[in-house]
């Protein structure tokens, strides 16, 4: 299988910690989107929705959007433990899956503006009133899972699922790019990322290999 993605997308490091804490074997395809590759027609051809994170498995199958993509590996490796087949269970991933896209939507316009786009030499394309209501959208949502977490170490139920791995990889862009101190503004969080990396192997791979990107950013 092979796994085109870039280390600073959120739904790119959702589906490759999924992988590997599934032990499968991929290749991993590095898009730069910085430089455009994802406009390239080489990449067009593959993904025409301009998109990362995509698979492609050895006997052609392709298949894009992050969501879509760890619940079918989990479904076709009968990884019940992350995504469940009680409906009740799968529905709960389910609705936060959908909820944390409001995160990552929120985050991706408040760091675009305030990160990307002046690191790489360019104005902000979005409106200041934009910017300013994704971070207010941003911190609304993150106090909600805050508090969602207190006195619980996983988003659903007591045991690690497809919400966790989403979420983790949604918390680093505060802590690491904005410089927010999570264990103060959002103690909660802090505790369950700091709780998944001393448990589950993968994570702390995850963070190890995100900090070593953001050296060279």
């Amino acid at each position: 299988m092979q796994i085109f993605g870039n280390p600073y997308s959120p739904p790119t490091r959702l589906v490759v910690n999924v992988a590997r804490y599934l032990d499968l074997e991929f290749q991993y395809e590095l898009i730069d989107l910085f430089k455009g590759e994802q406009h390239k027609p080489e990449y067009l051809e593959k993904n025409p929705k301009k998109k990362v994170p995509l698979i492609i498995e050895s006997d052609g199958f392709q298949l894009s959007e992050s969501y879509s993509i760890v619940r079918y590996l989990a479904e076709k490796n009968n990884r019940v433990d992350i995504y469940p087949t009680d409906p009740k269970q799968r529905a709960a991933i389910d609705m936060h899956l959908s909820l944390m896209n409001d995160l990552r939507i929120n985050g991706q316009i408040y760091l675009t503006a305030k990160i990307v786009l002046p690191k790489i030499g360019k104005e902000n394309i979005f409106p200041e009133i934009v910017t300013t209501n994704s971070k207010v959208n941003l911190d609304k949502i993150m106090k909600e899972y805050d508090t969602l977490l207190e006195g619980r170490n996983y988003v659903v139920g007591d045991s690690l699922t497809l919400a966790d791995f989403n979420l983790f990889v949604l918390q680093y862009p505060l802590q690491y790019l904005l410089k927010e101190q999570l264990q103060v503004t959002h103690p909660n969080i802090y505790r369950f990322a700091q709780h998944l990396k001393e448990v589950y192997p993968v994570f702390a791979q995850d963070e190890k290999e995100f900090l070593e990107f953001l050296s060279n950013f």
